[in-house]
């Protein structure tokens, strides 16, 4: 329930029977014997309390709006999208406590001659014509705006749970994960160390959650005009590894930080088929009307790691990535991309014999006959052995 307003208030103390008669007014309208200390006036949500009890700000499951400090904030390392580039991120542990480091060192390696001070008060213009890296620009942009305008959009958090290690120590979890709003959260990092008034961005308002939701998180980047198509395919990729977990309590997931690359995180969902009943659900969270965005998805989580990466770093669109990969070296040529490419080495329209055959090879991965129960698997061993005898004859 949200505050009352004074005026709501009011309206429902005129509405309340004989305000002189009741036992909270009587004490302020009797008369008082000269000498007497005059009774502290009464305010008006001191009186709606008396009379009609107190307000809850806020009912069990909605998120609380709190200042945090910017240092009890982690990143979210699951986040589809990316703030900072690539070859910055790397040097990154994601921890808090080096992000000002990092920031500083990004600084003298694109801006080291600039006055950020003064930076801050150019023009989109003026930005574009002194500082030639687009995501320090942008970030120096965003950071401006904030400074003149103040935040917007408060930044989405959940209480962050413990790791393992962390459980097995008996260790607090380290405060708050960042669930949507990295870049608003690095602006202030940003103006903590350069603005004059660094203290002022110390804190930042936030929308803190019980827990981690990827489908809200889906839902504010789908909002936005500028995820890329890598960055869509990680959205996929999280969001179906959840309705996995949502129907089979024990999948088979890694986390993250188990895999030397990124790509092959996220890559744990190429193979999996979408669950009955859910694919309206998963169109809808992705901002997308076509069930055949769900193809071209699992196709980007098989891009060869180059493509992938560059398609990131530049921002792709996903025509652009797959006519690529189609060019590329059939060694490198993810399985679920037949080889499209004339004698030219131009992309051309798979044939519906190549289609056919990329559907089987989605269909009859390891990871889904493992799954099969023993009488399917030997059904489907019998079917198998009469394909080969076929294909073996002349």
């Amino acid at each position: 329930m949200t505050k009352d307003t004074d005026t709501a208030r009011k309206r429902r103390l005129r509405a309340a029977s004989d305000w002189n008669s009741h036992p909270l007014f009587a004490e302020s309208t009797a008369p008082q014997s000269e000498g007497s200390p005059k009774p502290a006036p009464l305010s008006v949500r001191a009186a709606d309390a008396a009379l009609f009890g107190e307000i809850r700000t806020r009912e069990g499951g909605r998120p609380t709006l709190r200042l945090l400090d910017i240092h009890d904030v982690q990143p979210d390392p699951q986040q589809p999208r990316r703030s900072l580039p690539r070859a910055l991120r790397q040097q990154w542990d994601s921890q808090v406590a080096t992000l000002p480091d990092l920031l500083m060192h990004w600084r003298e390696t694109v801006a080291a001659d600039l006055n950020l001070h003064a930076a801050l008060a150019l023009s989109d213009e003026e930005r574009a014509e002194t500082i030639a890296e687009p995501a320090f620009r942008e970030l120096l942009a965003l950071a401006a705006s904030i400074r003149r305008d103040g935040l917007q959009h408060p930044i989405t958090v959940a209480r962050a749970a413990a790791t393992p290690a962390q459980r097995a120590a008996r260790a607090e979890a380290p405060g708050f994960l960042l669930e949507s709003g990295e870049r608003r959260w690095l602006a202030f990092h940003f103006l903590s160390l350069y603005d004059p008034a660094g203290e002022r961005w110390a804190r930042i308002p936030a929308n803190i959650q019980p827990e981690r939701d990827v489908w809200r998180q889906a839902s504010e980047n789908s909002a936005r005009d500028d995820l890329n198509a890598i960055a869509r395919a990680r959205q996929y990729a999280l969001l179906l590894m959840d309705l996995w977990r949502e129907r089979e309590k024990e999948a088979p997931f890694q986390p993250i930080h188990a895999f030397p690359h990124e790509q092959d995180f996220y890559a744990q969902a190429v193979d999996l088929r979408i669950p009955y009943g859910a694919g309206a659900r998963l169109l809808n969270a992705m901002g997308r009307q076509h069930r055949n965005a769900f193809l071209r998805c699992r196709q980007l989580l098989a891009l060869p790691r180059a493509l992938w990466e560059r398609g990131d770093e530049e921002n792709w669109r996903e025509d652009q990535l797959l006519q690529a990969a189609r060019a590329s070296d059939p060694k490198e040529r993810p399985s679920q991309l037949p080889d499209t490419t004339d004698a030219a080495g131009t992309p051309a329209a798979p044939t519906p014999w190549e289609r056919q055959f990329a559907r089987w090879q989605r269909q009859l991965n390891p990871t889904k006959l493992r799954r099969l129960p023993a009488h399917q698997r030997q059904q489907l061993r019998e079917w198998l052995q009469g394909l080969l005898a076929a294909l073996s004859e002349d």
